[in-house]
Order: structure tokens, then C-alpha cells, then sequence
């Protein structure tokens, strides 16, 4: 029987009922019910992107069909296009032939100026009869849209290729002979910042500790800044762990990295978000007509704890249950996604979302929302990721998203396939829906 083994670079590689509150608590979730809409944006989405085309903000998922884009102003449901100018076919296989064709998106990342996407190929591992990661490629691409509505299809230059097995390769992909199954040892990592500015890329290659290897070479990592020109290696001499610094990279990875203080700002886990905002804003021609305020906290997780530094220094933090993933901030408040993976198991269990009210930006303990966002999003599920359109906006006057999934069959804990993608809040609609 084949073994399919999905690559997920640490995402960074890389919800339905939960009954609480009201007088009967079994009616909580009921009464926060709504009729579902229609999925349109499906899949193991790894981050939601901001880009800039030609001076118009968009958001980016990988998703079903590709590279799926919106204009970040767009609050509708339904709304999401296809980028077609991709410059491979999406992965397939052919049971006749028995070989694998096409790539499959694994992140898509952005800079001031280009799009990055990570992808890999696959083949038949036909000693361990499973499927296995064949070559990692990150392309990257300068996307135009010429009516400020849709992104134009453009020449992809290949940055990177790296062979799965190959431990001198950027992208690491390693077998453990004893079972047959295949390791990533790599993350993509990106501001993904509200201000263009600010937006830069990174990978690390290799992994502290990867398991089932002593492979020397696959364990220690080595940073690369990511531009349009290649892969440079860089050094990077501090990340945040917790409310403090570690020196030491040779026995801490770097997931994370937000602009904060003027400077690129590194974490040891991939949950990080600042209250950039804008100060005069419209979603077109940015450039010309839109101001922004510096962060002044940085908010991340550690396990499942929500540390904040702010701009003088000062630092704390607050519980939140879970193991922390994904964060977005609104004017009011933070939102928290979680996800505990069994490292024995590679299944989740126990995800959901919750939030903490900010009072002059600072955490002030988990509380329950008003909105149906924990009645959606359960503790079956895991949040990949979490964005607000605007930071500028409260919480219930924003467009906010989530990218959410499960692993395993989910029979245990209440999810269903047909919720593996994004979902949306929007003002206009007053709740959390599939998007």
C-alpha cells in the first residue's frame, strides 16, 4: 500500500462544535450558527501574502488552481481569481504511466517587489513503494496589473533548484532509511509587512536537531537573504525566544522574522505580527497616496504563550492555552491562532483560534469573542494563518482571514474536509465564513 508523504515546508517548512458561554452552554454554539457559504478557496493554504502590483494591494494564497489572488480592498465573498500565468502545470499523477507531473505549490512569499514561489516535483520512491519529494524550486517573478483588478502573467526566473537527497542543496530533503520516510530541513521565511517597504525574504537551510539524521551538514543552519538577483548568505546573530534573546544559532532555528525598531527582528517560532498600520491609506497607487506608522509592539508566540516587545524595550506576556501559529492584529485586539502537532503522529490536536482585547496595544489575557469566529474555527482545527486586511480597524470593522486545517482523518474531532481552506470575516456579513 503507497504511502503519501506530503512536504510541508516548516509553514514555514512549512473547526464543529465547541460549546461554551450563554445560560445553557449547549445552545452557545447554536446560537452562533450561521448558514454556511459556499467553499471557493480550498487547500493547505501556508500564508496569506500581501503584494503590491503596479501600485494596487493584493492579497495571495496557494490554494486549489494555483495561485488564487483578490484586491486586498475586496469584502465580498466569492471574489477570489486564478493567476494563469504560472510557469508550470499543477501537480497530477497518471496511473497509466505511474509518474508524477506538474509541481506542487508548497508557499508563496513577497518582497517590495517580487513574488517568491517555493514548489517541489515528486516521484515513486519504488524501493519503499511510497511517494517522495523529488526538486525544490523557488522562482520569483515581478507581477504587474495593468487595470489594478487582475494580475497580469509575466516571465518566472528560477533561483533555486535543489535535488531531494542532496545535503549541500539550499532546500534540504532527506531520507531516513529505516522507514522509508522523507524529512524537509528548510523554511522560507517572510515580513509579509503592511508597508511594501518593509517586505523582504530569508531561508534557512538545514535544522537544528532534525530528526533521524546525524548528518552534521543537514543540522546546521545556514541563512540566506532572498532577492530577485539569488540567494546570498547572510549572518543572523540574535532571534527572540520567548522574552529574551539567544545568541546561539547552532542550537536554536529561526522560523520568524517581522521589520521592528528599523530592523529585521528574528524568533525561534513562525507566529509574528507588529501593529503597523497605515495613517492614510487607499489600496491603490500606494506609493503616492498612502502613509504608514511605524510598529511600535511586535507581538509573537512562544509555545503557547503571546510575548510582546515594545519599541522602548519593554517586554511581557500572556497564556493562551495552545501552542501558538498564526496572529493578526486589529486596532482593539489580537487574534491567536493555535495548533499542537503530535511529533510521533505528525496529527494535530488541539488548534482553534481565540483573541486577547489590546489595551494601548498591550495583551490583556484571552477573552471570548463576539463575534462566531470560535464556533467556526474549533480545536480540531489548525490555524496556518491568520491576516487583517487593515490593521487600522477594529475587529469587527475589518476584513479578516484565517487558513485553517487538520491532519488525520478527523473522525475524533469534529472537522470536515470540506473546511480545509480559508476563511473570512467581513463587516457587512457580521460573521466568520467559508471563504
Amino acid at each position: 500500500m503507497k504511502k503519501i508523504i506530503k512536504l510541508l515546508a516548516t509553514i514555514s517548512l512549512l473547526a464543529p462544535f465547541f460549546f461554551a458561554g450563554c445560560d445553557n452552554p449547549a445552545f452557545y454554539g447554536v446560537s452562533n450558527d450561521v448558514v454556511s457559504e459556499d467553499a471557493t478557496v480550498s487547500g493547505n493554504i501556508a500564508q496569506i501574502t500581501r503584494y503590491t502590483a503596479s501600485g494596487t494591494e493584493f492579497l495571495i494564497v496557494n490554494a486549489d488552481d494555483g495561485m488564487r489572488y483578490k484586491r486586498a480592498d475586496n469584502r465580498s465573498h466569492g471574489s477570489w481569481k486564478t493567476y494563469g500565468g504560472l510557469p508550470f502545470s499543477l501537480h497530477s499523477y497518471d496511473y497509466y504511466g505511474e509518474k508524477h507531473n506538474g509541481e506542487q505549490i508548497i508557499k508563496i512569499v513577497a518582497d517590495s517587489e517580487y513574488l517568491y514561489i517555493l514548489s517541489t516535483t515528486y516521484k515513486n520512491d519504488n524501493d519503499e513503494g511510497t511517494v517522495a519529494p523529488d526538486v525544490v524550486r523557488l522562482r520569483c517573478a515581478k507581477i504587474t496589473s495593468n487595470d489594478g483588478q487582475n494580475l497580469d502573467g509575466t516571465e518566472w526566473k528560477t533561483l533555486n533548484e535543489s535535488k531531494s537527497g542532496d545535503v549541500s542543496a539550499v532546500f534540504k530533503i532527506y531520507k531516513y532509511s529505516s522507514t522509508g520516510y522523507y524529512y524537509s530541513a528548510f523554511s522560507l521565511l517572510s515580513t509579509n509587512s503592511l508597508n511594501p517597504a518593509h517586505r523582504k525574504v530569508f531561508v534557512r537551510s538545514g535544522k537544528v536537531n532534525a530528526v533521524n539524521t546525524s548528518n552534521s551538514t543537514i543540522k546546521t543552519p545556514v541563512y540566506y537573504d532572498v532577492s530577485s538577483s539569488g540567494l546570498t548568505k547572510t549572518s543572523i546573530t540574535k532571534a527572540w525566544n520567548g522574552t529574551s534573546t539567544v545568541s546561539d544559532l547552532t542550537k536554536n532555528n529561526v522560523y520568524g522574522v517581522a521589520w521592528f525598531n528599523n530592523a529585521y527582528t528574528f524568533f525561534t517560532q513562525p507566529a509574528v505580527a507588529t501593529n503597523e498600520c497605515y495613517t492614510n491609506y487607499t489600496y491603490t497607487a500606494l506609493a503616492s497616496n498612502t502613509t504608514y506608522q511605524e510598529p511600535t509592539v511586535c507581538y509573537f508566540g512562544y509555545n503557547s504563550s503571546l510575548c510582546y516587545l515594545k519599541s522602548d524595550g519593554t517586554t511581557g506576556s500572556i497564556g493562551a492555552n495552545r501552542t501558538i501559529t498564526a496572529l493578526a492584529v486589529c486596532a482593539d485586539s489580537i487574534l491567536i491562532g493555535m495548533g499542537t502537532w503530535d511529533a510521533s503522529t505528525g496529527y494535530n490536536t488541539y488548534g482553534g483560534i481565540t483573541k486577547s482585547n489590546l489595551n494601548n496595544g498591550i495583551p490583556t489575557g484571552t477573552t471570548k469573542f463576539s463575534t462566531n469566529a470560535d464556533t467556526q474555527i474549533t480545536s480540531g482545527y489548525h490555524v496556518y494563518s491568520l491576516l487583517n486586511a487593515n490593521p487600522s480597524e477594529t475587529e469587527t470593522s475589518s476584513a479578516l482571514y484565517a487558513a485553517i486545517g487538520f491532519a488525520g482523518s478527523g473522525s475524533s474531532t469534529g472537522v470536515a474536509y470540506s473546511s480545509i481552506g480559508l476563511w473570512s470575516y467581513y463587516p457587512s456579513r457580521g460573521n466568520w465564513n467559508r471563504e
